[in-house]
């Protein structure tokens, strides 16, 4: 066997085109050579080429070719192949390449005996829990480097800034492992000074520092005061670097460097995303354009001032049907003495109430109070928000004659036909988001929940409560190959049979971000083709998400739904179906999607729904 090995590497070396350069040439085959210990798979997994389907086919790269060398033999040496060699080659043939990696693996390592000497803050087992090491396993120098840092960081936590921690190793024909550490003396904080503050008052960066002079000196609360201090919206940059007294061991100053956004600026975007056009439905896509001007520091506080104007449009039934909105807000990262993020918001929209008939346009103003506690202060993705908001409605109504008693409703009062509606509501939304990418999720799951108060001691002109629960989870079945879930379920409780839904409180179903195979939000319907919702929802999504080639992916699907006028109609059995198959591309903002779907029913037609970001 190894002969022949042999005469292969001879004939793979020998060949004319091995190191040919920027060949424009596609990858064909990439074959691994002197694989024993694992399952070839394993090895594929790490690789950034691959083998040409029908498709896709990868161009040839000879620094990619490189690069997974390197890779293979990190894998290697990172399960105790401390000696192992890989050895990259092609052969040209026409237009396509074959790639081939010979790899030996040589001999595996393992742990014989660690020795942890000069600690006292930590413990044996907790330097070893954190560099990664445990004896008799297989010797991973590479996570050891890695975790080195982690160790480094942990005695910062625990104010020795100084520490030192020397790692060396024994190899024959096992390693012995020798961890030498100088804690040093614990580090106190001296004095704090400002760079770059300008006319920004010093006590706003004083009230995200979580330190104070004469506190032992803690890299998470230093860490922690650079994120407040960025998030505050003034500074662009916040950087807290200890300096040490050149008479003293044990104290540091923290010299604390800021650099200011501009105070002022005109922010605009547009493009085609989700809207968030009524209370009762998922985000609907549109096209939108916003403008915005924003004072960060107003009067040089921590208090900033944004003005916005903003117009969308929603795309139905070949129609336009626009959407403009104007907000003033006021927002501060602090709450009294509390650090929760508040805004303040007033604002005023006109839009076109495409689902009504005669379609005439609304007039909406109101002011809200939202306050959100982010429970992942790094990522913020998961929060508590609470929302007060009073909010007026008015719109000119188009009924028949017939009809005009409608007016003169528990919700509407008659003015030369025009309807005026006051809503106040308190909300809670909670999210907790424990998946792996917010754009693109591979694993994970993330949990979702809303309660909203309206009317009550708050008043208004509607009386009820709406809840609305959902889950979504996701997971790795082969490769890049995701299966992703998700289950909502929401009610309404004390909706009164004389409220018409002029605000669509109540849930609907349909479109590219519920139920794909109907049209947007006409799951179900009245004689005039117009939408009807109702008062409680069951809804459910599953996909198979799947790469294709370049910036192409591609999914398949199925999606469950109803809505029910109550509790006791309430039956899975009752749940409408659609399947069918969807074109994703990829960019920096999500995916964009193009979905066809059609309901699982006799005679029903395929739907066309083009959609930003994945459903869920």
């Amino acid at each position: 066997m190894i002969k022949y090995r042999k005469i292969l590497l001879i004939i793979i070396f020998l060949n004319v085109g091995l190191s040919q350069k920027d060949i424009p040439n596609k990858i064909n085959n990439v074959n691994l050579i002197g694989i024993e210990t694992y399952d070839e798979e394993n090895i594929r997994n790490v690789l950034r080429i691959h083998e040409a389907t029908f498709l896709s086919k990868m161009d040839y790269d000879r620094r990619l070719i490189k690069l997974d060398a390197i890779n293979i033999k990190t894998f290697y040496v990172s399960k105790g192949f401390l000696g192992v060699n890989v050895k990259d080659s092609v052969i040209v043939t026409n237009d396509f390449v074959d790639v081939y990696f010979i790899i030996d693996e040589g001999k595996q390592y393992y742990i014989k005996s660690l020795t942890v000497t000069g600690n006292e803050s930590l413990s044996n087992n907790t330097i070893l829990k954190i560099l990664g090491l445990k004896k008799l396993k297989a010797f991973n120098p590479v996570r050891t480097n890695t975790n080195y840092n982690l160790l480094e960081d942990r005695y910062r936590k625990i104010g020795k800034l100084f520490a030192t921690i020397n790692i060396s190793d024994a190899i024959k024909d096992s390693v012995d492992i020798n961890i030498l550490i100088n804690e040093g003396p614990d580090v106190y904080i001296n004095n704090t000074f400002f760079t770059g503050l300008g006319v920004v008052d010093s006590a706003i960066v004083q009230r995200e520092l979580l330190f104070e002079k004469g506190n032992k000196y803690n890299q998470l609360n230093i860490n922690n005061s650079q994120r407040q201090l960025l998030q505050t919206g003034i500074f662009s940059v916040a950087n807290i670097t200890p300096v040490k007294l050149t008479k003293s061991d044990s104290l540091v100053n923290l010299l604390i460097e800021l650099r200011q956004f501009k105070p002022h600026e005109w922010i605009s975007e547009g493009g085609y995303y989700p809207i968030e056009y009524y209370e009762g439905t998922e985000p609907i896509p549109g096209a939108g354009v916003l403008v915005e001007w924003r004072n960060r520091s107003l009067i040089n506080s921590g208090t900033s001032l944004s003005l916005k104007l903003s117009g969308q449009s929603l795309i139905s039934n070949n129609t336009l049907n626009p959407k403009i909105r104007f907000d003033v807000s006021l927002a501060n990262p602090w709450l009294y003495k509390l650090r929760i993020p508040t805004r303040t918001q007033i604002y005023l929209e006109y839009f076109k109430d495409y689902i009504s008939l005669g379609a005439p346009y609304v007039t909406r103003y109101g002011i809200e109070l939202i306050n959100t506690y982010f429970i992942d202060q790094i990522e913020r993705r998961s929060y508590i928000e609470t929302r007060l908001f009073l909010d007026r409605f008015s719109r000119k109504d188009y009924l028949q004659p017939e009809d005009e008693l409608l007016l003169n409703s528990i919700d509407g009062t008659d003015s030369g036909r025009k309807i005026k509606i006051e809503k106040h509501s308190f909300e809670i939304n909670f999210r907790l988001d424990k998946s792996d990418n917010v754009l693109y999720p591979t694993k994970g799951f993330v949990y979702l929940g809303q309660l909203n108060r309206t009317g009550g001691i708050l008043g208004g002109s509607r009386d009820f409560i709406k809840l609305d629960f959902g889950i979504s989870a996701y997971k790795p079945i082969y490769k890049d190959i995701i299966l992703a879930g998700r289950i909502k379920y929401g009610m309404i409780v004390g909706w009164n049979v004389d409220y018409h839904d002029y605000l669509y409180d109540k849930f609907y179903l349909g479109g590219s971000n519920s139920l794909r195979g109907w049209n947007m939000l006409r799951y179900r319907t009245d004689s005039n083709g117009l939408p009807v919702g109702d008062i409680i929802r069951i809804m459910n999504n599953w996909e198979i998400r799947f790469p294709l080639f370049w910036i192409l992916g591609g999914e398949i699907f199925v999606d469950g739904g109803h809505i029910y006028d109550s509790y006791d109609n309430i039956s899975l059995n009752k749940l409408s179906w659609d399947s069918g198959f969807g074109i994703t591309l990829v960019t920096p903002l999500g995916p964009v999607r193009l979905d066809a779907a059609r309901p699982l029913e006799k005679n029903a037609n395929w739907q066309i729904q083009l959609g930003v970001q994945y459903i869920f």
